[in-house]
């Protein structure tokens, strides 16, 4: 029942750690059209391996949490992005939209 928030370059859904069926419906990105679940960069990927990962569906790692459901909140790295994230979570979390924990994973930094 736990959600953890990856805050991050994205997730890439083409990683059978992250099936469908584990990503939540409300994972958001503000300022990438094809969503948050695209990773051009691998980091949030990463990130939300080591959270995680599952290997039920045929993948190759177990994260820490490998039956959380994941949401993928792509951001630019700009505060303004991080902020319209972190609101759009916390608004689905008050409303009930998300049921259960929430945990959000921030680890990122910007590429020089």
């Amino acid at each position: 029942g736990v959600t953890i928030g990856i805050v991050d370059t994205g997730v890439a859904s083409v990683m059978k750690e992250f099936p469908a069926k584990r990503r939540s419906a409300h994972s958001k990105s503000f300022a990438y059209a094809d969503g948050p679940w695209v990773d051009p960069r691998g980091h949030g990927s990463m990130c939300a391996a080591i959270a995680a990962a599952s290997t039920s569906d045929g993948g190759r790692y177990d994260g820490v949490a490998p039956d959380a459901t994941i949401l993928s909140a792509r951001t630019n790295l700009l505060s303004t992005d991080i902020y319209k994230l972190y609101d759009w979570v916390l608004a689905k979390k008050r409303s009930g939209e998300i049921d259960g924990p929430i945990v959000m994973s921030n680890s990122y930094g910007l590429y020089v």
